[in-house]
């Protein structure tokens, strides 16, 4: 349901943000990890995503915040509640500047 969600804001955004150029990932497992890692190499303006996904790029290097401006967390309590802690701690410890968060 967590990956359904991001999908679903995702094809938001490719509606809005398309309409200003800007260029978007969206990161859940079950979808093609090769096609997502891709997607960051290039460069995107916007990622969408689970906690496990996003975790598993940061951890493969394929994903940093140094460029950073904004980190939105939806539904943080919910994911805390799912057991998603330690996921959103590294995620969190990540971004150097957390008045961006």
């Amino acid at each position: 349901m967590e990956f359904e969600y991001s999908a679903l804001v995702y094809a938001e955004f490719e509606v809005y943000g398309g309409s200003l150029n800007l260029t978007g990932c969206c990161l859940y497992g079950g979808a093609p990890y090769r096609s997502q890692e891709t997607s960051l190499k290039r460069g995107v303006d916007i990622v969408i995503g689970t906690p496990g996904r996003i975790k598993d790029h940061i951890e493969r290097g394929n994903l940093n915040f140094s460029s950073l401006k904004f980190c939105v967390l939806d539904e943080a309590n919910e994911m805390l509640k799912m057991g998603f802690v330690d996921d959103v701690k590294l995620i969190l410890g990540k971004v150097k500047d957390v008045t961006k968060v």
